[in-house]
C-alpha cells in the first residue's frame, strides 16, 4: 500500500487558512459584481476590451461559480473543529482552498525517495 505525504494542521489554523481563501474569493466576487454593474444596459453577448473580451453572460457565469465556491468553503470552514488536528493530503488542501508551497525539506525527501526506488543513490 502506498503512503502519501500528509500535512498535520490544527483545526484553528485550518479554519484561519480557509477563512483567508474565503476572503480572497469574496474580493474576487466584489470585483466581478462591480464589472457587471459597469456593464448595465449591455446585451448578454456584448464584450468589452477592459473585461478581456468576456461577454456579460460569461462574467455572470463566473460570478455564480465564485459565489458557489465561497459558499462551499464557508460550509467547510464551519465544520472544522478548532480543537482537533487534521491530517491533510494535497487534494484535501486543494479542496479547502489552501495552497502550500513545497518546502526544500519535502522536495529533498521526494527526490531521495524517487532515487531509492530507481536503485541509484541520491
Amino acid at each position: 500500500m502506498r503512503q502519501r505525504l500528509q500535512i498535520n494542521m490544527k483545526g484553528e489554523d485550518l479554519r484561519r487558512r480557509i477563512g483567508e481563501a474565503i476572503a480572497t474569493g469574496e474580493s474576487k466576487l466584489t470585483a466581478l459584481e462591480d464589472r457587471i454593474k459597469a456593464r448595465d444596459g449591455d446585451q448578454p453577448y456584448d464584450v468589452r476590451v477592459e473585461d478581456g473580451f468576456a461577454s456579460l453572460q460569461e462574467l455572470e457565469t463566473e460570478r455564480t461559480q465564485v459565489r458557489d465556491r465561497v459558499t462551499q468553503l464557508a460550509l467547510l470552514r464551519d465544520s472544522v473543529v478548532a480543537s482537533d488536528e487534521y491530517a491533510l493530503s494535497k487534494s484535501d488542501l486543494r479542496a479547502a482552498g489552501i495552497s502550500v508551497a513545497p518546502s526544500p525539506v519535502i522536495t529533498a525527501i521526494v527526490c531521495w525517495t524517487t532515487a531509492m526506488r530507481s536503485g541509484s543513490p541520491p
